[in-house]
Formats: structure tokens, C-alpha cells, sequence
């Protein structure tokens, strides 16, 4: 009598693609994966017609070793085979490093192609070898009872695939299974296949191109070259057993943040303990941070990558940190709607095992480290997986401990997982507090801080969250259209109390204006032979008063050019300057370059006239016999241009940061208004006010010691 034996159906085969595969993503990665093992550098996925179950097709083609009947035969078609397990196995145990490891050791990858059709083609060539030819109709496992009553034909022919001297192997699916072929869905298929290779590391040139009939579906996706580009934070971080054996940080501001310089922090001494002083100091930091964290936790949580003889090996982890505020964005140059949807679909932290993704860290999905968590208690402080793209790199040969789950869902929860985890974070919270003493600075200058624009930034970091948080499409739309429009009513308040402001500034200029030109009005009455005299004054003075008028009505934002701005503005002082004897030198007239802004005409005039006034009243105070007020425009970085405003008076007497601050002013019954608000005009039409040294500008020598002005524009038609 014979004993009985495990007999798997075939139906057994379906599930397997079914279940073990995730999605669509997922099952493309799988035989992507299958490509990598066979020492290919290139791979080309090729979808067309998909919505079409019929006719549509989807090809993977790569020029890797191939295989010949043998090979297909005795492995491809064994699930389960430990082929690659014993390819990877021998490789550990020889001294050749510079062959691939295998990716796959379960032998079940290749079911990915059910998870996508029913109908498989296999066509592959070695080396000197025929080409094979081998068609699989997976509805053929569903007419039979078990698995080795399916006929599998092998065809041997003569090359017309991979012909001359090429090798490789294609797969083309037909009989697409139902899927919802959306653009969204092609999106992540392209995301998730480039992010199988490590952004920082390509092992062998290993690249994958995927192309689709599709028109336009992947415009608008940045390279990860421009995205680079706008980081304005990177780091590198190597830890071995309890060390952290090397550590670099730099804080790369963007061209056009004149006001920052690049920091750099770089550490290389053995030992965790090291004589770089910052670096100590940030470390002991973290490690109270982390005490803290965690009650009745009196020790720092183990980091020891060696410990009770783990092996996990050398950790490498790298990456970029950017800042999402629209206002910080602006200065990169970069489409920042395009960015922010890259990172809130790429963001995150990633595990490469040489050179190739393990998944599924750094999925929207999987918050692996709770970076999501940390932040949504200090939001100011901590980063979120929208503000980070990373990776950790492990050696395979060395991380054995690190053991992947069947389903490919990341590694299997055991002490060295924890450990790895444990070791991940900790490097972050160090990251963490290099990037925030460099984000306080850029929030200073160029960004929303909660110090100089709390309501703005308060709505600003609940936007971020939002858009982390809240996945409903709809539910996340409707939260940011609240906010936008909380936003925008800020703004108009906000605008309407800088109109008001200002306006009151202006009236006591308009004032002393009216009162030269009556005195000159009434002199000319006086006259017997000056009517037309007479006619000009009365003129300018209702001039004056219609201009006056322009300033305290709201005007909505047009497109302006900067020079009849400042001539404008001169016009309203016109008879200030002559009584004061101020010579006016208007270089800003011979300006050859583009000179459009997109402003709003009142708020530019009125703080260009503040500014004039100031030169006037200091003039006149420090006694100089040969007043000259210098007025130029010039090209400034990032897209924006440049009123000059110099005087050769004695200077400033408060530094920069003290002048634009509300309500501090030397001048005597002064309010000290008018250089903030100056400065707050040109922050809302897209610029800043700055004060250059005197080097910095192309002055005569005779404004070295006068006061130096220039309120930056955006420019814009």
C-alpha cells in the first residue's frame, strides 16, 4: 500500500499570486526584482492599451544572462525552488564581491505576472544559447485538479527576440486581469518602479524605464535631480556596533537667500563619544530627549548593532530635508505644487539591501519609524515623513538578521528589527536638531515664523498636516479650502491696517508738502508777473491732492512699472526736495531691464515716500551743505528687482533688525512706522526690504557714510 503525499492543487498557484501580491505596484517590482538577480543593467516596462483586457499588453524586457531550457525547466518552473538561495549562499562564501547578490531566495516572484494577466509569455536567451520560447495560460489551472496535469510546451528556436549577440528576457501579459488603470495608479506604478534603485546609490547602472500610450501621464513628475535642488538640508549618518563611526549635515540655502551662509557639520572621530564639541552637545541632547520620551526609561534605548552577537551589520543612512512653506519654496525655483506631491507620495524613510528597495518602508502607508506621530505632537520641532526623502542602506551579506517577510511587507519583527529601528531614530533626532537651529534662521529671514508672522505660520504648519493626515481626498480638499480662505481674510485685515497706517504717515508729509506750496502760492500771488507761475502751483497742488487720494483708496493688484512708481512718488515731494535743497539723482531712469511688478500701486508709492521723508528729515539734521538723494533700480537674484534708495547724510544709528521693528525711532515725536511698515509692504507683493553696505552697492563715495535703503519687488506682469 502506498503511503500518501502532499498533492497541491493547482488553484494553489493562483492564490499564491493573488495573496502574496499586494498590488499592481508590488507584482511589476517583483519581476523587476527578477531582472536585478539576472545581472541586467537595464529593464523597460512597456504598457499599452491596459484598459483593454483583450487587446492591451503589458512586457517587462531586460538585458540580463537569460536562461535556457534547463534553467527554466528545473527552476521557473518550480515554485518554491531554492535556486537563488543557494546562488546567494555560494556567493557569501566565495571572496567574489563584485557579483550581485540575489534579491529573490523564495522562488515565488514570478507569480507576480498572474497578479497583472492571464496569458504569459516567456522568451528568454543565454549566452551562445537558443532562444526558448514557453506560453503559460493561467485559466488552464482552473480546468484541472492538480498542478502537474497543466501541459507546459518549451520551445527552443532560433533567435528573434534577442538576436546577435544579445541576451536577456522578456515576459509579455496578456489577457489583462481587471484593474483601475488610472492616471493616479500609472503615477505610482512609475513612482514605486524608479524607486526600486536608492536615489543615492545605483548599483551597476541598474535602470528601469517604463513607457505607456498614455499621453502626458507622467508630465509634471520632477527629476530627482530638481529635486535635489530644492532641499535645503542633507545629511549622511554611518553607524557600526555602538558607534557612529562617521556623520555629515549641511545647510545649503538656496541662491537666492543672500542673508544665509552654508553650515556644515562633519564628524569622523571613532567612538560616540568624540572631541567635536557641537556634535557632543547634540547628542547628549537627543539622548535626554529620548530619556524623556520614554517614562521609566533611565538609559538611552540600545543602539548596539552588534549586541548579543546580531547580525545586522554596517548602517548607512542618507537623505534630503526640505521645507514646504509656499514662502520658502518661491525661492527655489522649483514648481512647488509638483513638489509637494512628490514628497507627500515619496516621502519618507526607505531600507535598501544592496542597492535595491526593500518594502514596504517609506510607503505612504508605512510610518515605520512614527515620524507621522512625533510631530503631531511638536509639529515645530520634529519632521514628518512629507519633509523627508531617505534611505538606510544595508550590506545583505551582513545584515542575515534582518530576515524579509513572505509577502514583502518589510522584515519580520525580531530583536535585530528592533535594534535597527532603534538605531534609525536615534540618528534622526540628531538630524532633527541640526536642521532646526538652521530652520529658525531661515524663518527669520525669508520664511513664516511664529515669531514674526504667527497666524500665517500657525495656518501654514496646520496645512502640512492636513495634507499628511487627512487621506480622504475630498475631506482634505475641503479642509484646505477653509484654510486658504482663513488665510486670505488674514491678509485683506492685514492690508487694510497697513493702509491705514500708512495713510496717517503720508498725511503729515502731505501736509508739509501743502504748506511749501501755499507759502509759494502766495509769494506768486504777491507778484505782479506770474500768472503762469500761479497756474503751476495751483496745478501741482491738485495734483497733490488727486495723488493723495490714490493713496488712502484701495486699489486692487495690477500689473505697475517701477519707474512711474518712483516717479510718482518724487512728484509728491517735489516741493520738499527744493526747499530742502536735496539734489535728486534718478539713475533708476536709465534702467535698460524689465521693470513690470504685479503690485499694488498705493503700498509701493506710499513706502517708497516713507523712505524719502526719512532722507529729507536726517538730511536736514545732520547739516550736510550738499544734500544728494541717490535713487536706482538694478536686477536682483531670484526673478525680482531692486529700488536703491541712498542719502549722504551720517547713517543709520540702529542697526537693520532694530529699524524695521514697529514703533522704534530716533526721531523726535517719531512713531516709528514707517521703515516696518516699508518692510511689510514689500513682504506682500513677494519681496522684503534689506540694507546694503555700501560696498555692496555701485555708489559714489561721497553716500559711504549716508543711509542705504532697498526694498526688493517681484517681478511679474
Amino acid at each position: 500500500m502506498s503511503k500518501p503525499i502532499f498533492r497541491p492543487r493547482a488553484r494553489l498557484l493562483l492564490q499564491l499570486g493573488d495573496q502574496l501580491i499586494k498590488n499592481e505596484s508590488i507584482a511589476l517590482l517583483e519581476l523587476v526584482k527578477n531582472s536585478y538577480d539576472a545581472d541586467a543593467s537595464k529593464v523597460v516596462i512597456e504598457m499599452q492599451q491596459i484598459s483593454n483586457l483583450e487587446n492591451g499588453f503589458i512586457s517587462i524586457l531586460d538585458n540580463g544572462h537569460g536562461m535556457d531550457r534547463r534553467i527554466i525547466e528545473d527552476v521557473w518552473l518550480e515554485p518554491g525552488s531554492d535556486y537563488k538561495a543557494k546562488q546567494l549562499e555560494l556567493l557569501m562564501s566565495t571572496e567574489n564581491k563584485q557579483t550581485r547578490r540575489p534579491l529573490g531566495e523564495k522562488g515565488i516572484g514570478r507569480f507576480s505576472a498572474h497578479k497583472l494577466g492571464n496569458s504569459v509569455e516567456l522568451i528568454s536567451r543565454m549566452a551562445g544559447k537558443k532562444e526558448v520560447y514557453v506560453n503559460i495560460d493561467w485559466t488552464d489551472f482552473e480546468k484541472v485538479k492538480y498542478i502537474d496535469q497543466v501541459p507546459i510546451t518549451i520551445t527552443e528556436r532560433a533567435p528573434q527576440v534577442f538576436t546577435g549577440a544579445k541576451t536577456g528576457t522578456l515576459l509579455r501579459i496578456h489577457k489583462l486581469r481587471p484593474a483601475q488603470w488610472s492616471d493616479k495608479i500609472l503615477r505610482e506604478i512609475y513612482r514605486s518602479v524608479n524607486a526600486i534603485s536608492s536615489p543615492f546609490e545605483t548599483p551597476d547602472a541598474f535602470r528601469v524605464v517604463l513607457k505607456t500610450d498614455t499621453p502626458n501621464v507622467f508630465l509634471g513628475i520632477p527629476t530627482i535631480d530638481e529635486i535635489r535642488k530644492a532641499a535645503l538640508y542633507r545629511f549622511r549618518c554611518e553607524m557600526r556596533g555602538d558607534e557612529i563611526t562617521s556623520f555629515f549635515y549641511e545647510f545649503n540655502p538656496y541662491r537666492s537667500m543672500d542673508k544665509l551662509d552654508q553650515r556644515l557639520l562633519a564628524h569622523n572621530v571613532k567612538g560616540i563619544k568624540d572631541n567635536f564639541q557641537h556634535f557632543g552637545e547634540i547628542q547628549k541632547m537627543v539622548e535626554k530627549q529620548m530619556r524623556d520620551a520614554n517614562t521609566g526609561v533611565k538609559e538611552t534605548p540600545s543602539i548596539d548593532l552588534d549586541a548579543n552577537e546580531l547580525r545586522i551589520g554596517r548602517i548607512v543612512f542618507e537623505g534630503l530635508i526640505f521645507d514646504r512653506q509656499t514662502k520658502v519654496l518661491r525661492l527655489a525655483h522649483v514648481d512647488s505644487r509638483s513638489l509637494r506631491t512628490y514628497l507627500d507620495q515619496n516621502g519618507g524613510v526607505r531600507v535598501y539591501r544592496d542597492g535595491i528597495r526593500v518594502y514596504d518602508y517609506g510607503e505612504p502607508e508605512n510610518d515605520w519609524l512614527g515620524l507621522e506621530q512625533s510631530r503631531l505632537y511638536d509639529p515645530g520641532v520634529r519632521i514628518n515623513k512629507g519633509l523627508i526623502l531617505a534611505a538606510v542602506h544595508l550590506d545583505r551579506e551582513a545584515s542575515t538578521d534582518l530576515i524579509e517577510k513572505t509577502n514583502r511587507e518589510g522584515f519580520v519583527d525580531n530583536a535585530a528589527y528592533s535594534t535597527f529601528r532603534n538605531a534609525v531614530t536615534y540618528a534622526i533626532k540628531i538630524i532633527e536638531s541640526c536642521r532646526n537651529e538652521d530652520k529658525d534662521s531661515v524663518r527669520t529671514y525669508y520664511g513664516l515664523s511664529p515669531k514674526s508672522e504667527p497666524v500665517l505660520a500657525n495656518l501654514a504648519e496646520l496645512k502640512d498636516l492636513v495634507e499628511s493626515k487627512v487621506q480622504d481626498e475630498k475631506l482634505q480638499s475641503e479642509c484646505i479650502r477653509y484654510i486658504d480662505k482663513i488665510e486670505k481674510d488674514y491678509e485683506q485685515i492685514n492690508e487694510i491696517l497697513l493702509t491705514s497706517a500708512e495713510a496717517g504717515l503720508n498725511l503729515a508729509v502731505a501736509v508739509h508738502e501743502i504748506e511749501k506750496i501755499t507759502v509759494a502760492l502766495e509769494k506768486a500771488v504777491r507778484a505782479e508777473k506770474s500768472s503762469d507761475n500761479v497756474i503751476k502751483l495751483i496745478r501741482h497742488l491738485s495734483e497733490l491732492i488727486e495723488m493723495y487720494g490714490t493713496l488712502i483708496r484701495k486699489s486692487r493688484d495690477k500689473t505697475e512699472d517701477i519707474k512711474t512708481l518712483i516717479n510718482d512718488a518724487l512728484h509728491f515731494v517735489q516741493f520738499r526736495l527744493v526747499d530742502h535743497r536735496i539734489e535728486v539723482i534718478a539713475k533708476y531712469a536709465s534702467f535698460q531691464g524689465a521693470t513690470e511688478l504685479h503690485c499694488s500701486s498705493r503700498l509701493v508709492i506710499g513706502s517708497i515716500i516713507n523712505i524719502i521723508d526719512n532722507s529729507i528729515y536726517w538730511l536736514h539734521r545732520a547739516n550736510v551743505s550738499d544734500k544728494k538723494l541717490w535713487i536706482a533700480i538694478k536686477s536682483h537674484p531670484a526673478k525680482h528687482i531692486q529700488v536703491l534708495i541712498a542719502d549722504n547724510g551720517k547713517g543709520f544709528a540702529l542697526p537693520p533688525e532694530q529699524m524695521i521693528k514697529p514703533f522704534v525711532s530716533l526721531k523726535p515725536g517719531g512713531i516709528g512706522l514707517g521703515l516696518h511698515i516699508a518692510s511689510e509692504v514689500a513682504s506682500s507683493q513677494g519681496g522684503w526690504i534689506e540694507f546694503p553696505k555700501f560696498t555692496e552697492c555701485e555708489l559714489p563715495e561721497e553716500f559711504r557714510e549716508g543711509a542705504i535703503v532697498a526694498m526688493v519687488f517681484k517681478k511679474g506682469g
